[in-house]
């Protein structure tokens, strides 16, 4: 396939044989790196995204907050971020 553009970016694919370059008309051949970027991104799984939410949560429980958690002070923070834990894991059955 060759891959051309017009004035406003949008994109059009002809036949690499030269069938259809009498389509082609004022359109500009794209590069290989203007092709390479419009290659279809796979968005994440709901599984993946449900596995970064836990990482993040997870990864804010700091030394800190664990200390503040042990002598009463974080307000039921760290409660809260298990609760948040909890829910997301459940979701994953």
């Amino acid at each position: 396939m060759k891959y051309y553009k017009d004035a406003n970016n949008h994109v059009f694919a002809y036949a690499a044989d030269n069938s259809q370059d009498h389509l082609i008309l004022n359109k500009v051949l794209m590069t290989q790196a203007e092709v390479d970027a419009l290659s279809i991104i796979v968005p994440p799984t709901a599984l993946a995204i449900t596995m970064a939410e836990i990482q993040t949560l997870e990864a804010s429980i700091t030394q800190r907050r664990l200390r503040e958690a042990l002598l009463g002070v974080d307000n039921g923070w760290l409660a809260g971020i298990d609760a948040q834990i909890v829910v997301l894991r459940a979701s994953l059955v």
